[in-house]
């Protein structure tokens, strides 16, 4: 598995390229990890351009994260949808962004059914198209996590039996500054359980909790 830079970045921003939130079932999800969040890490203080604000880089106090847990690494279904359209897709700073409902994962949590929309940004050259944004929220937003949800980023699935791993999934950029473009994870994909896996929010939790 590929270590990780974001791609959701705005558009004015260059595109950086190495995410993968999920993968070939035969792969270790947790062997990667260290590398993952060193790198998610890594765009705070060294990308340039970068998407915060000389304020904000100075400041910063690192990332916190739950401890990596194998049982997050959930094996599940893709299910492509063939009829897709553009949608402009609301962010939090009440601008939009073109989104196509690509696909949707099918997997269980603790023996439940559980499935999450994944979207491919359409603003973007072809040729840099090919990855998904799992925008998602759980039970532990607002509590460990950031409220307004976190995401996973999957290269295309290259066929129907994958995995997603939240031990990958990220805060928003819009969690540590309010002006930045993030979209609104869709109510089809608020999961009615906790997913105590990946980052806690930036505000409630310092770099020592890692």
């Amino acid at each position: 598995m590929k270590p990780a830079i974001r791609l959701y970045l705005m558009t004015a921003l260059p595109i950086m390229w190495g995410i993968a939130g999920c993968g070939p079932v035969s792969e270790s999800c947790i062997a990667s990890l260290d590398s993952f969040r060193a790198e998610s890490e890594s765009i705070f203080l060294t990308s340039d351009p970068s998407p915060f604000s000389e304020e904000f880089r100075k400041e910063f106090a690192g990332l916190s994260f739950f401890e990596p847990n194998e049982s997050y690494c959930i094996e599940a279904t893709f299910e492509l949808n063939d009829e897709a359209k553009t949608v402009d897709y609301p962010a939090f700073n009440d601008k939009t962004i073109p989104f196509r409902q690509y696909g949707r994962f099918r997997f269980e949590i603790a023996g439940e059914a559980q499935s999450l929309v994944a979207h491919q940004r359409m603003d973007l050259p072809e040729n840099k198209r090919q990855w998904l944004l799992i925008m998602f929220r759980d039970l532990t937003n607002g509590e460990e996590t950031y409220g307004g949800g976190r995401y996973i980023q999957v290269d295309l699935p290259s066929n129907a039996s994958t995995r997603i791993d939240f031990n990958r999934a990220t805060n928003p950029y819009c969690a540590y500054e309010a002006q930045l473009t993030c979209p609104v994870p869709p109510l089809e994909n608020w999961l009615k359980v906790r997913i105590p896996a990946g980052e806690k929010d930036y505000s409630r939790h310092s770099a020592s909790d890692t």
